[in-house]
């Protein structure tokens, strides 16, 4: 969850973040390459999403880019940690 400018903001960052991902050519070996990631949802899925038989680095890098907007623009942040009793 994030305030609506700070959300924006994101949603500007990340439209930038996928550009950069798709046209720097001296990336696109290494992003398009094998992450070695266990394929969980089947080699027939992961070709029709990539168009590779394996995964790409793309999801891991859209994975962390929350936190590294969040954190550089110094947003407040609050975890959230939910502990399960063995009761």
């Amino acid at each position: 969850m994030a305030k609506p400018k700070s959300m924006l903001s994101y949603i500007k960052f990340i439209k930038n973040s996928v550009i950069l991902m798709e046209n720097l050519e001296n990336i696109q070996t290494a992003i398009w390459s094998d992450p070695n990631y266990s394929n969980r949802i089947g080699e027939e899925t992961v070709l029709k999403i990539f168009g590779h038989p394996h995964y790409t680095y793309h999801p891991f890098i859209g994975e962390r880019l929350p936190c590294i907007f969040f954190v550089t623009n110094k947003d407040k942040i609050s975890y959230y940690n939910l502990q399960i009793n063995n009761k």
